[in-house]
């Protein structure tokens, strides 16, 4: 009868002691966050900057406006590079403008669909130096790696060798970071990744493959010796 008419009434009311801070037994050691999965190591990037993704959006608007100088401007020819022009007739500014400049309108927006996301990301989780300033570097070196083995007058444009090195970039910085994420589950994240999102569905004869593979590399060794940002090593997540 007690039991029943406890049961049923509403009004019970239970108090707790307040808890002391310390935890008693063998426990007692720890603390709550000492339970939460890997509370020291796993990084929580910066939350989103619209103006990372204005800038992402600028550099794309960058590629369009020197792609039409290249397709109307009677000084176009001055801004792809090719074996010739930059090893041997020293025109060195063409490492740089020769990866913004496009064959197309499709071909900026194919590179688009990915340069776009992926300056937002390296920029807003990683700072400056992983976009735009690494960014740029991987894209010259990709650009001398790609004309070193190319005949002397065919020319190498477009953005996408960078793009590649922006990726694995970001794949190896991501993989430094992640830190609540085991070995195994990062490489099996970046394999899977990298199957889907980068090898190509079919051939095309005019697309330098060689660039893609470079710029990837290059990207990847880049950022396995970057510093990473330092306001992103303080976002701990405890969650």
């Amino acid at each position: 009868m007690d039991t029943e008419k406890d049961a049923n009434n509403s009004h019970t009311e239970w108090t707790f002691p307040e808890y002391s801070g310390t935890w008693e037994g063998p426990y007692r050691d720890y603390k709550p966050a000492d339970f939460a999965a890997d509370p020291v190591n796993a990084i929580k990037p910066p939350p989103p900057e619209i103006r990372h993704f204005i800038s992402a959006i600028g550099w794309a608007g960058l590629c369009t406006i020197i792609s039409l100088l290249y397709w109307h401007s009677p000084v176009g020819y001055l801004l792809a590079g090719s074996k010739e022009s930059i090893f041997y007739q020293g025109e060195l500014w063409l490492l740089v403008t020769t990866l913004f400049v496009h064959s197309d309108i499709g071909h900026i927006l194919s590179n688009s669909f990915l340069l776009v996301p992926f300056a937002f990301f390296l920029r807003n989780d990683f700072g400056l130096r992983a976009f735009p300033v690494s960014s740029i570097a991987i894209g010259i070196l990709t650009t001398i790696a790609t004309l070193w083995n190319m005949p002397d007058r065919i020319q190498l444009i477009g953005a996408s060798g960078m793009l590649y090195g922006m990726i694995g970039l970001w794949l190896s910085c991501w993989g430094r970071s992640a830190k609540q994420y085991t070995t195994k589950d990062k490489w099996m994240r970046s394999i899977a990744f990298v199957l889907v999102v980068l090898i190509p569905s079919q051939y095309q004869e005019n697309v330098s493959y060689a660039a893609h593979a470079w710029g990837f590399v290059i990207g990847v060794v880049w950022g396995i010796f970057l510093p990473i940002n330092h306001r992103q090593k303080a976002n701990i997540n405890y969650s």
